[in-house]
């Protein structure tokens, strides 16, 4: 996160928005919530004593949209392979939030917000399908040529662990917004 430039805390606890804050990154704001954030785990964060702790905190946060009753809305971008949050395709899916390992096509889409400088993550912390479906509301964007594959399976109403966007075709209420790039041949 020491990549992104903090322009202004947003502190309106009766919004439920407390943890949240606007930052900047090549140009572009991005409101990030503490825990949400991309969160990239080193492999030595990732040792056992840090690996317990990074489920501690998975579950932690479970347990904290359970006490809210789930979420009023989720907002999730479609992955070029048809993954959504950090959930990759697989031949499982997991419920909760969790560690995760992330595929080679998330890897090199995500490398341009990474200098080079910078080590490129091999896992991220992500909500979990379950988690996910919580909301009440999801909203799910893709833009570009890139994402057409992983949209069309999404309306074809077929479901499969291999593009876990799928998975939306049995939440009860799903809005897609797309460019005639995404949808289009």
């Amino acid at each position: 996160m020491n990549q992104y430039e903090l322009l202004e805390p947003f502190d309106n606890k009766n919004a439920g928005f407390s943890r949240w804050t606007c930052a900047n990154k090549n140009g572009r704001t991005y409101f990030l919530k503490e825990f949400l954030d991309p969160v990239y785990p080193t492999e030595e964060s990732l040792s056992s004593e840090l690996c317990q702790q990074r489920i501690r905190e998975c579950e932690e946060y479970e347990k904290y949209i359970d006490l809210l009753g789930g979420m009023d809305i989720q907002v999730l971008g479609i992955g070029q392979n048809g993954h959504i949050g950090f959930n990759e395709p697989d031949s499982f899916l997991y419920s909760d939030t969790h560690v995760t390992g992330l595929t080679d096509s998330t890897m090199q889409a995500n490398a341009r917000f990474f200098s080079e400088d910078e080590v490129m993550p091999t896992k991220a912390l992500t909500m979990g399908m379950g988690s996910i479906f919580k909301a009440r509301k999801i909203i799910v964007m893709a833009n570009g040529k890139a994402k057409r594959d992983a949209v069309r399976k999404l309306i074809s109403g077929k479901i499969t662990t291999e593009c876990p966007v799928t998975f939306l075709n049995l939440h009860s209420d799903v809005t897609l917004i797309c460019d005639k790039l995404a949808i289009e041949d």
